[in-house]
């Protein structure tokens, strides 16, 4: 085999791995954001937030 038949070949597994990468960063990073409550619970944060700045006000 020539080099002009394997190269669709190498772009074909290239663009597998970095989609296999890009997929598992995105699922390593969102399972990170719902570990560390970012997703989510940005209003329970800010409420509780708020609540504790009213307790100090009293």
């Amino acid at each position: 085999m020539s080099n002009d038949e394997l190269l669709p070949l190498y772009v074909v597994i290239s663009l597998m791995l970095f989609l296999f990468f890009i997929i598992f960063l995105y699922i390593q990073l969102s399972i990170k954001a719902k570990k560390d409550g970012v997703i989510g619970d940005c209003c329970v944060n800010q409420k509780k937030d708020e609540a504790a700045s009213k307790s100090e006000r009293n």
